[in-house]
């Protein structure tokens, strides 16, 4: 049981890491180093800076779905779960560069330790009997 209560709070804790990510006042955080740091974000993407913004809207509500699936154990949120983090980390290299503070970088090194163990979990624990009777 205390698995299940890891792999729970795991999503939880992606989920809201992922809305104050998206929803952060970034002008606050950076001060007068925004329009710097705005500058070279996404700078020589490999696709139109519109298509950059776009999918990283719909790729965060693929996100958020997959994640909303996983916590009532529905079968295909594991694999969509998957399929966007393949998807994002593939996306990352054509949305070109992206320029972030320390503290911006360990808070996103922590979500994507956090991805690992939501994928560990649900495919190698306790956790992955229950997605397979859903």
């Amino acid at each position: 049981m205390k698995v299940v209560g890891v792999f729970r709070s795991a999503l939880i804790i992606v989920v809201l890491g992922q809305l104050a990510w998206v929803f952060a006042p970034w002008e606050q955080l950076y001060g007068d180093n925004i329009i710097a740091v705005s500058l070279v974000s996404h700078a020589e993407p490999f696709v139109p800076r519109r298509a950059v913004e776009f999918f990283t809207y719909v790729s965060f509500l693929g996100y958020l779905a997959a994640c909303v699936g996983m916590f009532s154990y529905r079968a295909w949120a594991r694999s969509l779960f998957l399929v966007m983090l393949a998807i994002n980390a593939a996306w990352s290299v054509v949305a070109g560069l992206h320029v972030q503070s320390g503290y911006e970088a360990m808070f996103g090194y922590v979500l994507t330790v956090m991805d690992g163990l939501i994928v560990g979990l649900s495919f190698y624990s306790d956790v992955a009997n229950r997605f397979s009777r859903s």
